[in-house]
């Protein structure tokens, strides 16, 4: 499996921002809401960021880019942060957490390099 350049970014976006929320959720968030409930909801999210990757590997978009004319690429929108949500809605602790970065980091890097092999044929 080759990782280009675009793809090792967004895997380290993902990774630091993936982090970075485990830590608020542990910290500041109660998690109030029952676990299948938040199993279903990551699910959804994990296709929408499936989706938005696709999208991204299609028109292949930079790690920082834009859908508006006005943003300049500033947008942190990307597939990298739809999976760092999915990992805030998903993680108890910190050890769950880091169990569920290291499932959709390799997620996405499978996903992605689906899409440039498809994409090459």
């Amino acid at each position: 499996m080759k990782i280009n350049r675009t793809d090792a970014k967004m895997i380290i976006y993902f990774l630091v921002v993936s982090i970075f929320l485990v830590i608020l959720r542990i910290f500041s968030f109660q998690n109030y809401i029952p676990q299948n409930i938040r199993y279903y909801v990551s699910f959804v999210v994990v296709l929408v960021g499936m989706l938005i990757s696709w999208l991204e590997k299609r028109d292949q978009k930079p790690v920082f880019y834009s859908w508006a004319n006005n943003w300049n690429g500033i947008a942190f929108a990307n597939s990298g942060m739809v999976f760092a949500i999915a990992i805030f809605i998903l993680c108890d602790n910190l050890v769950s957490g880091f169990v569920w970065i290291m499932i959709l980091s390799i997620l996405q890097l499978v996903f992605r390099n689906i899409i440039d092999n498809l994409q090459k044929k």
